[in-house]
């Protein structure tokens, strides 16, 4: 009863996920959703352009906050080996 009971719900959830992909690519394939996305780009390009400032910086932020993940990892992994080592030796 649990089998039937678990397949019914996955053929089920199938199916709806099957209606959502199809309504995505139907409304995805709309000329007008086209043109609102590139006038919608075109604006926060616009807007991003008046202020050159704030774009450097925040990418410098960015910059700055990825490269303290790699070295806070490669930190770990080099003194995670150094560790290793000495318990090993």
């Amino acid at each position: 009863m649990k089998r039937r009971l678990r397949r019914a719900t996955t053929r089920t959830l199938a199916v709806a996920l099957a209606c959502l992909g199809f309504v995505g690519v139907a409304a995805a394939e709309s000329p007008i959703g086209d043109a609102t996305g590139a006038t919608d780009r075109a604006q926060t390009t616009l807007e991003l352009a008046a202020d050159p400032l704030f774009v450097a910086a925040g990418g410098l932020l960015i910059g700055l906050g990825v490269g303290l993940v790699v070295a806070s990892a490669l930190t770990y992994w080099h003194k995670n080996r150094q560790i290793r080592r000495r318990l090993h030796d």
